[in-house]
């Protein structure tokens, strides 16, 4: 696909997952293990699965654009601290978590309330998680980088 069709697409998919709780940073990851996927084993059309891994930086550039990828790691390491979270360490909410406030001010409306309400469940997860969770949202909101 040309590069504009490739971005329309990213950014479309990226809104539907994002409106559902899952944030961008998820479609990225999953472009570029697509790509590493595809050119191991068909390393002679790496090429052309280029847009795959444009398409995972293009992600990563706009995540950026609101925060430093400092401070999103900061933010990340603080959560974990805060949620004693290595009972569910393989679900990277830190990262979830701060993905999908820039997300929301990216313009994705429903990307931070669809996952924190599944984050914030009583029954899933203690009250020290959930108040990390609170925290980092609040936290990231104060990080962003105003324009």
């Amino acid at each position: 696909m040309p590069q504009t069709q490739l971005v329309s697409q990213v950014e479309w998919l990226g809104r539907v997952l994002g409106n559902r709780g899952m944030p961008r940073i998820t479609l990225e990851r999953q472009l570029e293990l697509l790509y590493e996927e595809l050119t191991s084993v068909v390393p002679e059309q790496q090429k052309r699965y280029e847009g795959l891994r444009e398409m995972a930086a293009y992600l990563k550039s706009e995540r950026n654009h609101l925060i430093s990828e400092l401070a999103f790691k900061e933010l990340v390491s603080q959560f974990r601290t805060a949620a004693n979270s290595e009972k569910h360490e393989t679900l990277r909410a830190g990262e979830l978590i701060v993905s999908a406030v820039c997300d929301e001010k990216g313009g994705i409306t429903e990307a931070l309330t669809s996952l924190v309400s599944w984050l914030s469940d009583r029954q899933r997860f203690s009250e020290q998680w959930i108040a990390a969770v609170a925290g980092t949202v609040a936290l990231t909101r104060d990080k962003m980088i105003r324009p």
